[in-house]
């Protein structure tokens, strides 16, 4: 859900939101790489993982508190954070839970240990995106300013991941255009409370997150 935040909050095409995932990629790598050493060097995973659980919290209360007025640099930080706490886990979990069996089961714990990860994914995310998307409705029948209310189509409805190309936001600015001298005005009130709102749907859904880092 970052990108969609990147893209509809602060304002990147489509193209840049994707790329700017790399810095959480890498923070991964680093991060996997970095706990692995500390785990040779010293033995002791267990307290790493829980520095490294305490690093995705921190992450997860960094993106929490993005708001509308969040800058492109800033979401990079907190990406960073958060993708360093969950590349440091990552590879502790493993080998913690391979620790815990014998060897003749590793290949039963492997796969087992794939599945529910893979599973917990799926389950979370329809249910992030149904957050998201009841926190955005909420939040924009507030925002929306009361001229834009009467016009037809019930904008208050309306499906962010429609204004987040260039393409779309021009299709509807010539919409508004039909209104006259006022119409650019409209328009520039209805993206400021899609921005609002989609803020809103987001930050929920990162409170979410939150209670489950911890």
């Amino acid at each position: 859900f970052l990108p969609l935040f990147i893209q509809g909050v602060v304002g990147l095409n489509a193209q840049n939101s994707g790329l700017v995932m790399s810095p959480m990629m890498i923070s991964f790598i680093i991060g996997s790489i970095v706990a692995g050493q500390i785990m040779t060097k010293t033995g002791k995973y267990r307290t790493l993982a829980h520095v490294s659980a305490a690093v995705i919290v921190i992450g997860s209360i960094l993106l929490m508190n993005m708001d509308i007025n969040t800058e492109f640099p800033m979401v990079i930080v907190n990406m960073i954070v958060l993708g360093l706490g969950i590349g440091s886990l990552m590879p502790l979990l493993n080998i913690a839970v391979q620790n815990a069996f014998p060897y003749r089961m590793m290949g039963t714990v492997n796969a087992t240990q794939q599945f529910v990860s893979s599973l917990g994914g799926v389950i979370a995310s329809p249910i992030f995106g149904s957050i998201l998307s009841r926190g955005f409705q909420n939040s924009m029948n507030t925002a929306l300013p009361s001229e834009l209310r009467d016009l037809p189509g019930d904008l208050s409805q309306i499906d962010p991941q429609t204004m987040l190309t260039e393409q779309a936001q021009q299709a509807m600015a010539d919409q508004f255009a039909k209104f006259g001298a006022a119409g650019q005005e409209m328009f520039q009130q209805l993206l400021h409370a899609v921005k609002v709102s989609l803020t809103a749907g987001i930050t929920n859904l990162f409170e979410v997150g939150l209670v489950f880092a911890v």
